[in-house]
């Protein structure tokens, strides 16, 4: 049998073991970090974590369909080689010939990510491109598009190379090659993002860069709303009108260039929104109150000009400690202390406290009490020489058998709260 009839062979294996359909109109990418440092593997992660989401959106319709229109058509010949082995071992040897299926419709074709992972020798085999692994990892996993990704170290730098293999053997593009010294391999995540994008786009993607310490940054772009990975946000070549806003920040508004194959930074000047004043309230004045970046003091407190998000911590004697978040802004905040005798977890951790020292009491005394009666039958040569030790060995009973009791007690009083609370 011929390399390529093997290959067929495993991989009607392969589908038939896994369970899977044999086909479906999907277009596979698979995504495998292989990390020679063993100190990069968050690196691979991101880069899989944002190309994955923007893919979709970016690549050219079309374009990488007829590798999935190949492994599809191979796909339906091994399933029709199956059917026709089976029908064969049942039957007299008389075969209905079935009507082939329609041709999938490029345009119907959906785009998967797989984030591949492997073993050290194979990823290691892998890495350094060898045809037998790469082949197993793309028909084990039914892929189009196998990329691979490794970072090794070059004299005192890291290498970080990314090949993608498409067709069987070890021909493949070089999507990106670069050296970086060890602290800076994450500074090449942006150029990795454009390159990767830019290739599987027709028309070419520029990213833009946001830059900031805002939380929770939100962008639009010409009035669309775009989620943000990693603050980049990928866009084809052209001007756009670009809307920037965070909770508690003024919206930033302004025209941005866009060149394809290139990272332009979107500048966001915010400024924090001073929000109403706000009045905190409790049911005694003794509570005390902090706001982080804002003021502290006793109830009731005043907050001029809050800044949302913020954090408002109130604690008294005797009562617990509250922590409050707000995202929007408030004009009042009344705040209600619980005694601590209320909490139920409060009551059920005295009671569990009590219930482990109870316990180590009683194996305490059991252990006591075999040690002497070990002891005494160890030392003693005669019966009447055991009765120096009786008084001993009863005392050590007697308290193993009163904290046996006890324990009981609080197992049970420990049961109850818990049954009770978790109704």
């Amino acid at each position: 049998m011929g390399r390529g009839g093997t290959r067929n062979l495993i991989l009607v294996l392969v589908l038939m073991l896994s369970g899977v359909p044999l086909y479906s109109q999907e277009l596979r990418f698979g995504f495998l970090t292989v990390d020679h440092t063993g100190t990069q593997s968050n690196f691979g992660d991101r880069i899989a974590r944002y190309v994955s989401f923007h893919l979709g959106d970016v690549l050219e319709p079309g374009r990488f369909a007829y590798l999935g229109e190949q492994r599809i058509a191979q796909e339906k010949l091994l399933q029709q080689l199956q059917s026709t082995h089976n029908a064969l071992s049942t039957s007299d040897g008389y075969i209905v010939r079935k009507e082939q299926a329609e041709e999938p419709d490029e345009s119907s074709f959906s785009l998967v990510w797989e984030t591949v992972t492997m073993e050290h020798p194979l990823s290691i085999s892998a890495s350094a491109g060898d045809p037998v692994v790469l082949d197993y990892i793309k028909n084990s996993l039914r892929l189009d598009v196998l990329l691979v990704c490794s970072i090794e170290p070059f004299d005192s730098l890291y290498r970080v190379r990314i090949d993608q293999y498409v067709e069987t053997g070890p021909e493949h593009a070089r999507l990106f090659d670069a050296l970086a010294q060890p602290f800076e391999v994450s500074e090449l995540l942006p150029q990795v993002y454009l390159k990767l994008l830019d290739h599987y786009s027709g028309t070419g993607i520029g990213l833009v860069d946001f830059a900031s310490t805002v939380p929770g940054i939100s962008v639009a772009v010409d009035g669309k709303h775009f989620p943000l990975v990693d603050t980049f946000l990928p866009l084809p070549g052209g001007t756009y009108s670009i809307t920037a806003s965070g909770p508690g920040y003024a919206d930033v508004t302004g025209s941005q260039r866009v060149e394809a194959g290139s990272i332009v930074e979107f500048p966001l000047s915010t400024s924090e929104v001073e929000g109403p004043p706000v009045l905190v309230v409790g049911d005694s004045h003794l509570s005390e109150i902090s706001i982080p970046g804002g003021p502290a003091g006793l109830s009731p407190l005043v907050w001029n000009a809050q800044k949302t998000p913020f954090v408002l911590y109130a604690r008294q004697e005797g009562y617990r400690s509250l922590t409050m978040q707000f995202s929007e802004p408030v004009e009042l905040v009344r705040i209600s202390h619980q005694p601590v005798w209320m909490d139920q977890t409060h009551g059920i951790g005295r009671t569990q406290s009590a219930l482990y020292g109870s316990l180590g009491r009683t194996l305490l005394f059991g252990a006591a009490a075999i040690i002497v009666d070990s002891i005494s039958r160890s030392v003693a040569s005669y019966t009447q020489d055991l009765v120096v030790w009786q008084p001993i060995l009863l005392a050590s009973v007697g308290a193993l058998a009163v904290s046996s009791i006890d324990t009981g007690v609080r197992l049970f009083a420990y049961y109850q709260k818990t049954k009770y609370s978790s109704r």
